[in-house]
């Protein structure tokens, strides 16, 4: 139980003030007075977790601590949390990491924070999920949310078993600098019919084993479900070495945007657009690794729709995409799909030493 708990009797919860989603991601956060995840602690096994040594399930403190509602810090030191999701439900809730890590213990399969309420904010929360799990896959994934209006900032997982960071059936949701790291599947995964108004700024994703970097769509099995998502926004995201695709919008993503940053050394394609429909694909740099460096023969950006036919008109738009440094396949491959604009360059060069030679031409034009 907290030992403090009367401390946040008169203070207004930070995540009701954010909930309109009008936060300044990089606006302090005064957290003085604030109970801690220490708190909750029996003094032997804090003093472990802040060493950083402690090898018991603190999953039921930090349960104990989210079910109060109130706004709470997680400070430096090691907190290890097994699986059976975490559930953070409480309406206003603001949770602020100020340099502790949630550590997944091993073989204990699960969720790891499940952010079902509405209006919570997480700020600087660090997750590592690198411990040899019975399973791989969603069910394993460190975090996942579900609810609305939802911001979280300067987000840090590491080596989930399934995705590092998943958004289910979400809406309303702002997410500002996250770093995921060499997830299983995907280090983000936006996806499943209702999901809609998503916004990743800045976010860094590096390394996957099977999947993508960053991966949006109505359907994370690739069927055709009949659902949508809308309005999902990507800018600036530095991408490197997924195990599949850099970027991809997949399966009825629909008013999508994908803007700025760099995308380098994927498996398959950098940029991929399946079956979406009126999306921005804006100002994107794919830079190729030498060859030597490079996973797999690869088109820097294609569309190649799954379940449309030769006759799906995307609507979609790509501007000053660049895609540059050695080619073995296309820059750019367009595939079925009726793109409504392209302008795009190719500084690149394809495996016999001449310019890499679009499927597609670049250049401007209205293509309908």
């Amino acid at each position: 139980m907290w030992t403090r708990r009367n401390v946040l009797a008169g203070i207004a919860g930070l995540g009701a003030a954010a909930s309109g989603l009008d936060i300044d991601a990089d606006a302090s956060i005064d957290t003085r007075g604030w109970p801690s995840l220490l708190d909750a602690l029996p003094p032997r096994i804090r003093a472990a977790a802040q060493a950083g040594h402690c090898e018991v399930d603190l999953s039921p403190a930090l349960r104990d601590a989210v079910e109060t509602g109130l706004n709470f810090v997680i400070p430096a030191g090691i907190y290890p949390i097994a699986g059976d999701a975490i559930e953070l439900r409480n309406s206003g809730q603001c949770i602020v990491g100020t340099g502790g890590v949630l550590r997944r213990l091993p073989e204990r399969d699960g969720i790891g924070l499940l952010v079902s309420g509405k209006g919570i904010v997480l700020r600087g929360l660090r997750l590592n999920g690198t411990a040899p799990m019975r399973a791989r896959g969603h069910q394993n994934d460190m975090v996942k949310v579900t609810g609305s209006r939802i911001v979280i900032v300067d987000l840090a997982v590491l080596g989930a078993a399934g995705s590092n960071l998943r958004i289910d059936r979400a809406n309303t949701v702002d997410i500002v600098r996250p770093v995921l790291t060499d997830a299983y599947q995907n280090n983000l995964i936006i996806c499943n019919g209702s999901t809609r108004d998503i916004r990743v700024t800045s976010p860094v994703c590096r390394r996957t084993t099977l999947q993508n970097n960053i991966f949006v769509t109505a359907s994370e099995g690739s069927t055709e479900n009949g659902e949508t998502v809308f309005a999902i926004t990507i800018s600036d995201p530095t991408c490197s070495d997924a195990g599949d695709t850099g970027i991809e919008l997949g399966y009825h993503c629909f008013e999508c945007q994908v803007s700025g940053g760099y995308v380098s050394n994927s498996t398959n394609p950098a940029l991929l657009q399946r079956d979406g429909k009126r999306n921005l694909w804006k100002g994107v740099l794919v830079d190729n690794q030498p060859y030597a460096n490079q996973h797999k023969d690869y088109d820097g950006v294609a569309v190649t729709p799954q379940w449309e036919g030769a006759s799906w008109q995307s609507e979609t738009e790509f501007r000053d995409i660049v895609v540059r440094g050695p080619v073995r396949r296309s820059a750019f491959y367009w595939g079925q799909s009726g793109i409504r604009r392209i302008d795009c360059t190719a500084r690149a060069n394809s495996v016999n030493g001449t310019d890499a030679n679009p499927i597609t031409p670049t250049g401007s034009g209205d293509l309908k």
